[in-house]
């Protein structure tokens, strides 16, 4: 039977990642040069119509609306490169320093702290590519309509980064390296009970979607987990609902922890 070689699951999904998004652009593009400049029912020049619709999907807030579905499906993957070289490398550590338990805890916190790293970067590379791509295309300008004034409830304590797209960028960013770094340190302190990688994140990604659609049935909308993940698309967002969402994630550390006990 065929069976991927484990050292090239990075390689794979940093590939799966690529194409994606490449995806995406095609399309956009394929619009832009198949789009009829000189269609009848055009009020105004086919050429101006034609910038105007096809590139306005790298307007700021309609692409990292439209990045959506990329941070509910795709995101979560990029948790996957870390918890396997976690679980690998600290099989290694166990090894070579077996006995010495003091050590063994330092050294797997230093370990978490760098493959926490690895879906950083990911997320980093696209993040700053369409920040890229959107100020060579539209300047960082948004569609009229589209300041962000109502980007926060007025009543909210983040009222004050509303109208600014600079604002904007740095909180979608912000916050989005804050939710990756923690639950990926999170789900690698899980692997020292001794679980199977692929089932913790098999496991995050069933309660990450399950949960979250019992969540919005039976508890409320602002309780639902993906708002932990993407809460600047959330155009009422308060900070208390943003701190209360992250919960899910201890939640999930406890339900392993209940069962196992750590080897050292």
């Amino acid at each position: 039977m065929f069976k991927i070689p484990k050292k090239y699951y990075l390689l794979f999904i940093l590939l799966f990642f690529v194409l994606y998004f490449a995806l995406i652009d095609v399309k956009v593009w394929y619009d832009f040069f198949t789009y009829d400049i000189n269609a009848q029912d055009l009020t105004i020049d086919g050429r101006l119509a034609r910038n105007k619709y096809v590139l306005s999907y790298y307007d700021v807030r309609i692409l990292f609306g439209e990045l959506y579905s990329y941070e509910l499906i795709v995101l979560p993957m990029t948790l996957l490169p870390s918890l396997y070289y976690y679980n690998k490398f600290r099989r290694k550590i166990i090894k070579y320093i077996i006995g010495k338990s003091d050590k063994i805890k330092k050294y797997l916190f230093i370990l978490k702290l760098k493959v926490s790293t690895i879906p950083l970067i990911i997320f980093n590379v696209i993040f700053f590519y369409y920040v890229l791509i959107s100020y060579l295309l539209r300047g960082l300008k948004t569609r009229p309509g589209a300041n962000f004034e109502f980007l926060f409830a007025k009543d909210s304590v983040l009222n004050y980064f509303n109208n600014s797209t600079f604002w904007f960028l740095f909180l979608y960013w912000i916050s989005h390296i804050l939710v990756i770094f923690l639950t990926s340190l999170i789900l690698t302190e899980i692997l020292d009970y001794n679980y199977n990688y692929i089932r913790v994140f098999i496991f995050f990604y069933l309660i990450l979607y399950i949960g979250n659609r019992f969540i919005i049935t039976y508890i409320g909308q602002y309780y639902q987990l993906d708002i932990s993940i993407s809460w600047c698309i959330n155009s009422q967002a308060y900070f208390y609902e943003i701190i209360r969402t992250y919960i899910y994630l201890i939640f999930i550390y406890f339900i392993f922890k209940l069962f196992k006990r750590k080897e050292f």
